[in-house]
């Protein structure tokens, strides 16, 4: 992988396209090659030098490929790391240097893509600088320029304005929702009325789902098949029905009966649709949130990995160097078998059984990894210590846990791209009883049932317990 050339650009500002990317425009650009040696410190000074700027007056960013609306931040060798990671394949990339008194113009006319809120400097750092809540992939834009504030804010003077980061932030996650509530707005429509035909029994439930969501209640399935629907509202007492039915000889549904009025409050209020708008919006957040955690949780794992030079992870190996040290002050009786005995320094004997992968202190098959009387054994026969601790200990298999990333979630807006495959999940394995299986035997034809005999009259057609003489 060679070195990319880097093209630091700083001056100019950031305009926004109407699909939502950025552009940049303006300002001077100076080139320089960042290699995997590069320190984060010797970059910013570099760059510092540059514009004869302060090393902490300014912020550098980056965008990710094929990615022209979030800005990344550089700010520490880490992150400079994963730039070199994304753009490994790239020959220029460009970079952004920034000022960062001018960073509070971008964030009050761009929308943020990931609900990082910017919150008021601290007291005991410049006034330049803003303290901000970052991940690798997940950070606030900012610009170079100052630009307009939002229509909500016009009317405020210049310094009650200074400052309300929180606000601003608020305002770039109503602007990230309009999209949202658009979609969630054209599903009012998903149910039109009697008679109002569909394809399947698919496009039945999915019409009712959405149309529930966009007019604020839930729905209770009384009927639901292949053959018929029949939905009600889930509030007791309130009249709301519909019911839909495959027309016979093809698989087209249709409405049959529809009743739409509703006592419970829901579908006719004016805030109705804000409310289940809302809903939608906070759910999309908080699951787009923990998909952005987990892929920071799953690339640090990666990272940090690929530098372990150990068999095991790096906490079991210190924990089985433990065993080893206490292994060297117990003694092993030799046995001619696979089952030896152990004897500490009080007397007391534990036996070890190293085919089964057994101690008699029950430590080895609760931990997976040799306890020391284990070790001790393991040692005096000449084998190797690694050969008995579990195969979910090792490296390899910490690094193949974490090898797979998580792909973004499919929307309207960005759809799936086509080289991604599917992938088959296969279900788990089933578990065999154990015994031998039960067989059930079929009587062969034309064999004739013994008949019943009673011990207490000797009659036949029933037994002793269903007699009738008494004694």
């Amino acid at each position: 992988m060679s070195n990319p050339i880097v093209i630091c650009q700083s001056g100019g500002k950031f305009t926004t396209a109407s699909d939502g990317s950025l552009s940049y425009v303006g300002g001077d650009a100076h080139a320089i090659s960042v290699s995997r040696e590069t320190k984060f410190d010797d970059l910013r000074s570099e760059m510092a030098d540059m514009w004869k700027y302060g090393a902490d007056s300014m912020t550098i960013k980056y965008f990710l490929p094929n990615n022209m609306r979030t800005l990344i931040t550089i700010s520490s060798d880490k992150d400079l790391q994963r730039f070199l990671d994304f753009h490994g394949n790239s020959v220029t990339v460009d970079v952004f240097v920034i000022k960062n008194e001018n960073s509070t113009a971008l964030a009050s006319v761009m929308p943020s893509t990931t609900g990082a809120l910017i919150t008021t400097p601290r007291k005991r750092a410049s006034k330049k600088r803003l303290v901000q809540q970052e991940t690798p992939l997940n950070v606030t834009p900012v610009a170079a320029a100052p630009a307009p504030a939002p229509a909500f804010l016009a009317s405020a003077p210049a310094s009650e304005n200074a400052g309300r980061f929180n606000t601003l932030a608020a305002a770039a996650s109503e602007i990230e929702s309009v999209g949202q509530l658009k979609r969630v707005k054209l599903w009012e429509n998903c149910i039109t009325g009697l008679h109002q035909q569909f394809n399947n029994v698919r496009e039945v439930r999915d019409a009712l789902r959405k149309y529930s969501i966009a007019q604020g209640f839930t729905v209770k399935f009384k009927k639901n098949d292949s053959m018929r629907v029949s939905v009600k509202c889930s509030v007791d007492g309130c009249p709301w029905r519909i019911f839909a039915s495959r027309l016979s000889t093809t698989h087209l549904f249709r409405i049959k009966r529809l009743n739409e009025i509703h006592t419970c409050g829901a579908g006719t209020g004016t805030d109705s649709h804000p409310r289940a708008s809302k809903k939608v919006v906070e759910v999309t957040k908080i699951i787009d949130t923990i998909r952005h955690k987990l892929m920071e949780l799953i690339y640090n794992r990666k990272v940090d990995s690929d530098q372990w030079i150990t068999r095991l992870t790096p906490s079991v190996e210190d924990k089985l160097q433990k065993e080893i040290l206490k292994a060297q002050s117990l003694q092993v009786m030799f046995s001619p078998s696979n089952t030896f005995e152990v004897q500490d320094f009080l007397g007391a004997v534990n036996v070890v059984n190293i085919d089964a992968w057994d101690c008699s202190c029950r430590e080895w098959q609760l931990n997976g990894f040799p306890c020391s009387h284990a070790v001790a054994v393991l040692q005096h026969i000449g084998r190797d210590v690694y050969d008995y601790c579990s195969k979910f200990y090792t490296t390899e298999a910490y690094r193949l846990t974490y090898s797979e990333s998580i792909k973004p979630v499919p929307t309207v807006d960005k759809p799936a791209p086509q080289e991604l495959s599917e992938v088959q999940v296969l279900p788990s394995p089933l578990r065999r009883i154990s015994g031998s299986p039960k067989k059930r035997r079929i009587r062969s034809r034309g064999v004739v049932k013994r008949p019943l005999h009673c011990s207490r009259c000797k009659g036949e057609g029933h037994n002793k317990v269903s007699c009738n003489v008494a004694y």
